[in-house]
C-alpha cells in the first residue's frame, strides 16, 4: 500500500511545472567551469521577469549595494557567477507555478516564511563556520523543506492529520510522514530537486537536511551546509518565524557552542536581528500577509540557572526572543540588577534559591515543567511552543 502511495507522490512530483527555460540554462552554466559571463548575460536576458527580480534583488537590503546595479554584469561582477544562479532560483522558487492549496489552517506562507528564515540564518551560520560560498547555503536554506509543498498541495487530507500530530510536539514531522507515507519531505524534495534540475550540491543538502548530526563532524563542505541549515531550522522554531510544522527544537543544535568560531552571544545576535531581515526579505518576494515582527527589548531580567548547557540555551534564546535581558548570578547577588524572575532545577546553587527568597524574586522551576510537558519523552528534544507559553504565562508577557 505505501509503496503505491510513494509511486504516487513521485508521480505527482514530475507534474509539477518545471523552472523557466532561462533559470535551468543558467543552473548548466554555473556548474559549467567552462562557462563565461556572456553566457550568463545571454541566458539571463532572454527572460525579463527574470532579470528585473535579479536588479531588484541586487539593489535591496538583502544585499546592500554602496551604489545601484542597473546591469546583470554587474550584479555579476558585484556577487558572482554562482550567486546570480543562487539568487535566479531563489525567486524562482517563491514565484513557482503549482496548484492553489487547499488548507486553511496550515498555511504555505507559514512555510516559505520559515524557509526565508532557515535561510538567512543558514547563510550568518555558514559564514561563522568559514563557508567560501555561503549564498549557496542561503539558496539550500530556501530549497530545504520543498518536500512538504508536495504533501500539502497534492496529499493534504493525508497530510494534515500528520502536521496535526507533530504540532503536539511527540515527534519530529519527518519521522511521521515517514510512518504515514513510507516517504518524508527531505527523500521528496531531493526528487522535486532533481526534476527542477537543481544542482547536485544544493539538492545532496536537500536530501541530508534531517540527517542525524551526532555522529557527524562537519569535515565536507556538504556536511558543514547541512549543519547550518539545522542549526537556523531550530532557531527559526525558537524565534517561531512562520511554521514547518514541527513544534520540537533538536538541542544537538547547539554543540555549535563548541566550534571556535560562535560563541553564545553571536548566536544571541543572530536570534535578534532574524525577525527584521525575514521582513526585508519577505517585502522583496512579495510574500501575501507579511508583517514586521518587531522583538520587544523592555529593561527587565531573567537568570537561568540550569544544569544541562543545552536546554539552559533553549532557554536563554526564547528569553532573548520574548525580550528579556539574561543575567548573571553574580549581577544578582551585587544588587546593581534587580531581576524579573530567575529559572532553576534541582542543581542550581542553593545559596541563589535562598538569596532570591530573601528578595521577593520569582523563581521558576524548569525541571518541574520539563517533567509535566507533554514530550517529556522524547530525549535531546525540547517543545519550544510550550516552553514559550511557560515562559510568558510564569513572567507576564
Amino acid at each position: 500500500m505505501k509503496s503505491e502511495l510513494i509511486d504516487r507522490i513521485l508521480y505527482n512530483v514530475q507534474s509539477i511545472p518545471p523552472f523557466p527555460a532561462a533559470v535551468e540554462r543558467l543552473c548548466e552554466l554555473a556548474s559549467d567551469p567552462e562557462s563565461d559571463l556572456d553566457e550568463i548575460m545571454i541566458a539571463i536576458s532572454t527572460d525579463d521577469v527574470l532579470t528585473s527580480r535579479i536588479l531588484r534583488a541586487v539593489n535591496s537590503s538583502l544585499y546592500g549595494p554602496e551604489q545601484k546595479i542597473t546591469t546583470v554584469s554587474e550584479a555579476v561582477v558585484m556577487l558572482g557567477m554562482q550567486a546570480v544562479r543562487n539568487l535566479a532560483l531563489g525567486v524562482s522558487i517563491f514565484s513557482a507555478r503549482m496548484r492553489k492549496e487547499k488548507q486553511d489552517s496550515f498555511k504555505r506562507e507559514d512555510l516559505w516564511r520559515h524557509s526565508l528564515a532557515v535561510a538567512l540564518g543558514a547563510r550568518e551560520v555558514a559564514r561563522f563556520l568559514g563557508d567560501a560560498n555561503p549564498e549557496e547555503t542561503f539558496t539550500a536554506g530556501l530549497l530545504h523543506d520543498l518536500g512538504q509543498v508536495v504533501f500539502r498541495e497534492f496529499f493534504y487530507d493525508l497530510y494534515a492529520p500528520v502536521l496535526e500530530e507533530a504540532a503536539k510536539g511527540a515527534r519530529p514531522l519527518h519521522q511521521l510522514e515517514q510512518e504515514a507515507f513510507g516517504i518524508n519531505h527531505a527523500e521528496v524534495g531531493r526528487e522535486l530537486c532533481k526534476h527542477w534540475k537543481i544542482p547536485e550540491s544544493l539538492t545532496q543538502v536537500v536530501a541530508d537536511h534531517h540527517r542525524d548530526i551526532r555522529e557527524e563532524h562537519l569535515g565536507s563542505r556538504e556536511d558543514r551546509r547541512v549543519f547550518a541549515i539545522q542549526v537556523a531550522d531550530n532557531l527559526a522554531r525558537i524565534a517561531q518565524i512562520g511554521s514547518d510544522g514541527d513544534a520540537n527544537v533538536e538541542t544537538e543544535f547547539l554543540r555549535i557552542l563548541d566550534t571556535e568560531e560562535i560563541p553564545p552571544e553571536r548566536l544571541h545576535e543572530l536570534l535578534l536581528v532574524l525577525p527584521e531581515e525575514v521582513h526585508n526579505a519577505e517585502v522583496f518576494f512579495h510574500m501575501v500577509g507579511s508583517e514586521n515582527v518587531e522583538v520587544s527589548h523592555e529593561a527587565s531580567h531573567v537568570g537561568v540557572f540550569v544544569e544541562d548547557r543545552k536546554e539552559r540555551e533553549v532557554i536563554r534564546l526564547l528569553l532573548l526572543n520574548l525580550g528579556y535581558n539574561l543575567i548573571t548570578a553574580e549581577e544578582l547577588r551585587k544588587g546593581e540588577i534587580k531581576g524579573t524572575a530567575i529559572i532553576i532545577d534541582a542543581t542550581s546553587p542553593p545559596d541563589l534559591c535562598e538569596w532570591a527568597k530573601t528578595q521577593n524574586v520569582p523563581m521558576l522551576d524548569f525541571a518541574k515543567w520539563r517533567t509535566e510537558a507533554a514530550n517529556q519523552g522524547n530525549a535531546g528534544q525540547i517543545n519550544v511552543v510550550q516552553l514559550k507559553d511557560w515562559l510568558k504565562s510564569s513572567l507576564g508577557r
